[in-house]
C-alpha cells in the first residue's frame, strides 16, 4: 500500500517543503520495490527521484519517465501469460 501512496506523498512533500522526509521514505521502500519487481513501485521511485533531484538532474530524470511506464505494459503481459498458463494447467488436470 505504501508503494501506491508514494507519488501522492511526493506531491504533498513538494507542496509542504518536506522533500528530505520523502527521500527517507523512498530510500526505505527501495529495497522492497527492487525485491518485489513491482513496476508501479519502479515508476513511483523514478518519480520521487525526479521530484527530489536538482534542477539540472530533474530534467533528465523526467525525460526517462516513459521508459519506466513501459515496464507496466511488460508486467501486465507477463502476468496475463502466467494466468493463462495456470488456467491451462488447471483445465488439463481436471480432464479424465
Amino acid at each position: 500500500m505504501r508503494i501506491w501512496a508514494l507519488p501522492h506523498l511526493a506531491e504533498a512533500a513538494l507542496l509542504s517543503g518536506r522533500l528530505p522526509e520523502l527521500r527517507m521514505i523512498a530510500d526505505e521502500l527501495a529495497p522492497v520495490i527492487e525485491e518485489s519487481g513491482s513496476p508501479v513501485g519502479h515508476i513511483a521511485l523514478a518519480y520521487v527521484s525526479a521530484v527530489t533531484a536538482s534542477e539540472d538532474a530533474a530534467e533528465e530524470l523526467f525525460a526517462q519517465a516513459p521508459a519506466a511506464v513501459g515496464k507496466i505494459d511488460l508486467w501486465a503481459k507477463r502476468s496475463a501469460r502466467l494466468g493463462r498458463n495456470a488456467r491451462r494447467r488447471s483445465w488439463a488436470a481436471r480432464q479424465p
